[in-house]
């Protein structure tokens, strides 16, 4: 993960520019199979382990269609929570692509979102995500199976997995499969 943080606060301009979007590919688990958590620095965890024999799931998903997303809630005097969202497209309309989706229907989840810019995000790693919305349409270029899961009021913002360098967290995800 790139650091372009000064000892407080945030430096942007000597960061090299982000690359926006994320990668084609999303893994999910259940919230209620994630053992433990590695802690790290400031929302960094190194490694989680899942209850025995379960495993977690990494769904293909159309080329720039991923978009994962945490915004601040509350009123005036009472920011604190933050609603979490990620949002893919499924290009398939296929009895595995219906039952994969469907399969998401109901469990707390727990994405782990990889980005072009080399991280991977953890959303709804607290309380876990539902999905709130699925449409699936034959129509041109919304074709497939548009999927939105959302975690309300967690208590902070997205948190990352990092076991070193991208390859090596890919290969920690790929090993839980």
């Amino acid at each position: 993960m790139a650091e372009c943080l000064l000892t407080t606060g945030f430096a942007g301009l000597g960061c090299p520019p982000a690359t926006p979007g994320g990668r084609n590919y999303i893994y999910l688990a259940n919230l209620t199979e994630i053992d433990t958590w590695t802690p790290g620095t400031a929302g960094i965890y190194s490694n989680f382990t899942m209850v025995a024999t379960e495993v977690i799931y990494k769904v293909e998903i159309s080329k720039d269609t991923l978009d994962a997303r945490d915004s601040l809630q509350g009123g005036d005097q009472d920011l604190g929570s933050y609603d979490q969202e990620v949002e893919f497209v499924i290009k398939s309309m296929s009895v595995a692509a219906r039952n994969a989706v469907n399969s998401m229907n109901g469990p707390n989840m727990v994405a782990f979102v990889p980005t072009k810019n080399g991280e991977v995000f953890i959303m709804g790693k607290d309380i876990g995500m539902k999905m709130v919305t699925n449409d699936a349409t034959l129509l041109g270029d919304s074709y497939g199976e548009t999927v939105i899961l959302k975690a309300t009021q967690m208590p902070g913002k997205r948190e990352f997995l990092d076991a070193g360098t991208m390859d090596t967290t890919i290969a920690l995800l790929e090993a839980k499969l």
